[in-house]
């Protein structure tokens, strides 16, 4: 895990998924709402007091990560000293960034002290800002001849690029906390209101297209971490970016989510069914933290037209990636949302990865070859059989191959079937982890050739003898027609004619078939391998020497 100043740790991906259970699939206000009842009823921390209060906790969630003793102020950017609270206004102040006007005026309201929209600012910065509504555009603003990055005008700021989308994904994180409370309901509008004592902010067309051109980095995800560990909720839009366009874009063409299926696939999946050559198309995929565009794209992944999985550079577990996607088609023709994001949260403990699994007839059987793309306590494989020419019989396990534990690089594996088989075999994986946990391969079914013609080959070796240790064995094969269903006689006579043992008599499957002999208590001499098919009779000759 990461680690946010030694204090706070990064959730796990696999709580992120608990934590968003039953979003998948939702939009609109049906989404809305569930993602309302997660975050609600949060702990409440005071404004001011001299207990744990609103400036204390600031203080951890934008403490400086280059210089411990300092905040980074929302606007200006500037690192400032922790330690100076307004400081007689020459300090830093808390910044509502939903004005608190705006639905809130009382202390006493819950919204006035949720710390996911309360940031450091700088004063004279904030006096400036004050209830402005959130749009592009206006003069640019410098504070005390130092350049800020942000413009303003008479009704609207524009906060500095590197927090536009910090700004957008606060502003969303209200209209769903404040969903229809007792006593105001926060939305987002996209005419700027004229009234600064109303529940509802503007530019919501802007604030969408900033939570996309500008995603969450380290520093906001560290601070959502921070923060979920006093007030004990989460900024969804910050977790998953997507949603914001879920909500408020859910009659377009978007993205709805992302799937990591190995450290070098991506599966994304699009509100609607996309076309073909749009969706493969690789410079419409941009991947952040470096990756840049993918290294291909297939369209219809698992059948699915809303899903396309494309090829990436090693991605490293544990850590987040950004996809923004532009230009692509849905089958209608309607062109996705321009950079509609979604959120690539690459878990550290994927499992184990099969990513190609095959089977080939050779000469001495039947070769296996598998590879995987990563693992994660990986014990082994149980590889497993299903061999009766085409009557599926039950899985049965041939052989075991042990896993190579943990790797984030591709490993390949390999068995060989040496029994003599023909007919539809089939073939899986049992891949078994550690602590016992496991999951089956895909099924790879090979057809080997039916003999057309009863065979009796000669046995090996030939001669059989009693060496050191051992004792004289012998192999003997021979193939069933596939036009044949009778009973097969394989039995051993003596020179003299006497009957000395029957090895099969039984009805067998047409195929190539593999017995043996042992010749423990026989003299040294000349026996005779007869092989009976309702009259169709074969002998070969062996000699048993001691």
């Amino acid at each position: 895990m990461r680690i946010l100043y030694l204090l706070f740790f990064l959730i796990p991906a696999s709580l992120f998924s608990q934590y968003y259970s039953g979003t998948d699939g939702l939009y609109g206000n049906d989404l809305k709402l569930v993602l309302h009842n997660k975050i609600k009823n949060h702990v409440r921390y005071p404004y001011t007091s001299t207990a744990t209060d609103a400036w204390d906790i600031l203080k951890e969630t934008d403490r400086d990560p280059n210089n411990p003793d300092n905040v980074i102020l929302v606007y200006t950017g500037f690192s400032v000293n922790a330690a100076q609270e307004y400081n007689g206004g020459s300090g830093w102040s808390r910044e509502h960034t939903w004005a608190k006007s705006h639905g809130f005026p009382d202390e006493s309201d819950t919204a006035y002290t949720d710390l996911h929209h309360l940031k450091p600012a700088d004063i004279s910065t904030n006096s400036t800002r004050s209830t402005l509504d959130f749009d592009d555009g206006g003069n640019e603003y410098f504070d005390d001849g130092n350049y800020t990055g942000c413009f303003y005008d008479s009704d609207s700021w524009e906060p500095r690029d590197a927090v536009k989308g910090d700004v957008a994904r606060m502003m969303l994180y209200m209209t769903v906390r404040y969903e229809n409370v007792s006593t105001y309901d926060l939305e987002l509008v996209e005419t700027i209101p004229t009234s600064t004592e109303t529940p509802f902010f503007g530019k919501k067309s802007t604030l969408l297209a900033w939570n996309r051109i500008d995603p969450p980095d380290d520093f906001e995800r560290n601070r959502n971490e921070a923060i979920y560990g006093y007030q004990n909720n989460r900024n969804p839009f910050i977790d998953h970016p997507e949603f914001a366009d879920r909500i408020y874009n859910s009659a377009d063409l978007i993205v709805e989510s992302t799937e990591t299926i190995s450290l070098n696939e991506v599966v994304v999946t699009f509100s609607k069914e996309v076309e073909t050559a749009s969706a493969e198309n690789v410079s419409n995929y941009t991947i952040s933290n470096g990756i840049g565009n993918p290294i291909s794209a297939q369209a219809g992944y698992n059948g699915d037209n809303r899903k396309t999985i494309l090829e990436t550079p090693a991605l490293t577990p544990g850590s987040v990636y950004y996809i923004q996607v532009s230009n692509v088609n849905s089958l209608s023709k309607e062109s996705v949302v321009n950079n509609s994001i979604g959120a690539i949260d690459v878990d550290s403990s994927l499992p184990v990865e099969i990513v190609s699994f095959t089977g080939r007839s050779e000469k001495g059987g039947i070769f296996l070859r598998w590879e995987t793309a990563t693992e994660v306590d990986n014990y082994g494989f149980e590889v497993q059989r299903s061999a009766d020419s085409g009557r599926r019989s039950a899985f049965e396990t041939i052989g075991f191959v042990q896993g190579g534990g943990n790797s984030n690089s591709p490993k390949e594996y390999s068995f060989i079937d040496d029994d003599n088989l023909s007919g539809t075999i089939q073939y899986r994986l049992k891949q078994i982890d550690a602590d016992g946990a496991f999951e089956y391969s895909n099924i790879v079914e090979l057809k080997i050739g039916v003999p057309e013609k009863f065979e009796l080959s000669q046995n090996y070796p030939n001669p059989f003898y009693k060496g050191a240790g051992g004792s004289p064995t012998t192999f003997i094969e021979y193939t069933i027609p596939s036009s044949y269903d009778g009973i097969v006689t394989l039995k051993v006579y003596d020179s003299l004619g006497k009957e000395i043992a029957t090895i099969t008599n039984k009805r067998e499957p047409p195929g190539i078939h593999k017995a043996a002999f042992n010749g423990t208590g026989l003299s040294s001499g000349i026996y005779f391998f007869v092989l009976n098919a309702d009259g169709h009779i074969m002998i070969k000759k062996g000699l048993l020497l001691k």
